[in-house]
C-alpha cells in the first residue's frame, strides 16, 4: 500500500493556509454594510485573493504582524472588488454616492437619511423602466437574488435577463432626476 505524501508548501502557501480563517469574518462584516446583490462567496473570494497578495507582498524585516497586514489586504481586495462588481462608473456613475454612503459604517445620521431619500429616488425610476428590465433590476438589488433567479422569474435564458439587466443600468445611468439628486 502506497503512502501518500505530504505536500510541499513553500512558506507563503504556508502563511495562506493559516490565515484563511481570517477572510470569512471580515467578508460578513462587510456583507452586512453592502446592498443585497452582493453574495457571501463572492467576497470571501475576493478577499482569499487579497490573501494571496499580502502573502506574496508580506516583509516581516517591517515589524508588523502579518495577520494585521494580511487583514487590510484582504478587506481592501474586498471593498476593490465590489467597486468593480456593480457600480461600474460607465452605467451606475449616477448611483456612485449612493453605493459610497451604503458601504461607509461612519455615515452621519444626515447621510443616512439622504441614502433613503436616494433609495426612494432609485425605486421609482427604476418602476418607470420597461417590466422586463424593471424585474432584471428588482429581483437582482432588491430580492436579494441573482441574475438567473431573473431569468427564471422572467422566463428568458440567463443571457437574455444579463442584456436587460444593462440595458436597465444604462437607462438608470442616464436619468436627469437620479443626476441631479446625487
Amino acid at each position: 500500500m502506497s503512502r501518500a505524501k505530504k505536500p510541499n508548501y513553500s512558506k507563503r502557501d504556508a502563511l495562506i493556509l493559516a490565515n484563511m480563517k481570517l477572510v470569512r469574518p471580515i467578508a460578513g462584516q462587510l456583507l452586512h454594510k453592502l446592498p443585497r446583490s452582493f453574495e457571501l462567496d463572492d467576497l470571501i473570494s475576493a478577499g482569499t485573493i487579497g490573501l494571496i497578495d499580502a502573502a506574496t507582498k508580506f516583509d516581516p524585516k517591517r515589524g508588523i504582524p502579518f495577520g494585521a497586514y494580511a487583514r487590510f489586504r484582504i478587506r481592501g481586495e474586498i471593498l476593490s472588488s465590489c467597486r468593480r462588481h456593480e457600480w461600474d462608473n460607465s452605467t451606475m456613475g449616477a448611483l456612485e454616492p449612493w453605493h459610497n454612503e451604503i458601504a461607509d459604517p461612519s455615515s452621519e445620521p444626515e447621510a443616512i437619511i439622504h441614502t433613503q431619500q436616494l433609495r426612494k429616488l432609485l425605486e421609482r425610476a427604476i418602476d418607470m423602466l420597461p417590466a422586463q428590465e424593471d424585474t432584471a433590476i428588482t429581483t437582482k438589488y432588491f430580492q436579494n437574488s441573482d441574475l438567473n433567479g431573473a431569468a427564471r422569474k422572467l422566463k428568458v435564458c440567463p443571457s437574455r435577463a444579463s442584456q436587460l439587466h444593462c440595458e436597465g443600468l444604462k437607462r438608470l445611468g442616464k436619468n436627469y432626476h437620479l443626476k441631479r439628486a446625487a
